[in-house]
């Protein structure tokens, strides 16, 4: 099974925890770097990484498949071990597949809305067509993102009949709208599973984290459909 690490930046700088990684070079992996522990997710001392269905949690702007040796410790959404090393940078999470990852995230909750039986509001379905065009390279003003999050947060202020309808609605709006702002594009990744999450478990009672871990593989080409 593959294991997997999100970084700061090609640097081997983290997005969270301290000191730099020793990055690939030439095709070598990157030197062990070692804790003296005691090993213990979320404390000092140890160091941490992801299983295939826990990456959704760890979003950041560089991933990177690593290798870990000796006693290891898992829990629901990560992973700790005392010895680690970085075997190569995936290079195919960029900019245009952070902003697909989160299109396909906005997407896939209005659709759920609808399939609910509640129609989301247009502006959402707007915001996030306007996050597809940029996802498939195409140049969007600032003015034009600024409108479509503007219009998308504004829908869930609209009044509902129902608490599942406006559960609904306000977390359909602050997806799409968080895939459509123009934020660098993990932030957007990051922002649009959030709150596809939050509608699974809010409406459908339901977390669809490895789902999302998955489909950023897939994106990826890190595994196959």
């Amino acid at each position: 099974m593959r294991l997997y690490k999100f970084l700061g930046d090609t640097k081997g700088n983290p997005t969270h925890g301290t000191g730099a990684w020793d990055m690939p070079k030439h095709g070598e992996p990157g030197a062990w770097r070692s804790e003296k522990g005691p090993l213990a997710l979320c404390e000092s001392g140890t160091l941490h990484y992801c299983e295939p269905d826990q990456i959704v949690h760890w979003i950041g702007p560089v991933l990177v498949e690593v290798e870990v040796r000796g006693e290891t410790l898992r829990e629901a959404n990560k992973c700790g071990a005392l010895e680690m090393r970085i075997l190569r940078v995936v290079t195919s999470w960029d900019v245009q597949i952070q902003r697909a990852f989160a299109v396909w995230c906005a997407y896939g909750t209005l659709l759920a809305q609808r399939a609910a039986g509640v129609e989301p509001h247009p502006t959402c379905w707007a915001a996030v067509a306007v996050a597809h065009r940029c996802a498939q390279g195409e140049q969007i003003s600032a003015s034009e993102f600024v409108q479509a999050s503007r219009d998308a947060w504004a829908s869930k202020w609209k009044k509902t009949d129902a608490a599942t309808e406006r559960y609904m609605s306000v977390a359909a709006a602050e997806t799409s709208s968080s895939a459509a702002t123009k934020l660098p594009a993990w932030v957007a990744a990051s922002s649009a599973a959030a709150g596809a999450e939050w509608f699974a478990k809010q409406v459908r009672g339901v977390s669809i984290r490895a789902v999302q871990s998955r489909q950023i593989l897939l994106f990826c080409g890190e595994v196959s459909t």
